[in-house]
């Protein structure tokens, strides 16, 4: 089974070289086949809901619709926005996302990709 998520000590770990100031978490999400993969996934998003940051903010969720670089294929994509790493990192540690809400990912996913990035700016980060 391929890994579902950060554990406390990988955040903890982490928290030393987090970056400073507003993060986006993009999440690709791989459901297993079939009705149940979703419905896990509703319990998992159900018993994490007391680990929402109240400063998080969802700025994309939707179906992923077609991958034009590796060929993987996602079924559907979050974009969340927090405040800073800090939050982000409460948020999954908290035992609501830990233990209430992770206990159904493994029904609900087959893979998916966590990927944290400080916010930037593509005129400032590639101007010459």
């Amino acid at each position: 089974m391929s890994k579902l998520g950060p554990t406390r000590d990988e955040i903890e770990a982490l928290r030393a070289s987090a970056p400073e100031g507003p993060i986006a978490v993009i999440n690709l999400l791989k459901f297993k086949p079939g009705p149940e993969g979703k419905a896990a996934y509703r319990r998992y998003l159900e018993g994490a809901r007391g680990a929402t940051h109240p400063d998080v903010k969802v700025v994309h969720a939707g179906p992923a619709f077609h991958d034009f670089g590796a060929g993987e294929d996602w079924d559907y994509v979050i974009i969340a926005h927090y405040p800073r790493f800090e939050d982000f990192a409460w948020a999954v540690t908290q035992d609501a996302w830990q233990e209430d809400g992770a206990r159904h990912r493994p029904d609900a996913l087959e893979k998916t990709l966590m990927i944290v990035s400080p916010v930037g700016d593509l005129a400032t980060d590639f101007h010459g």
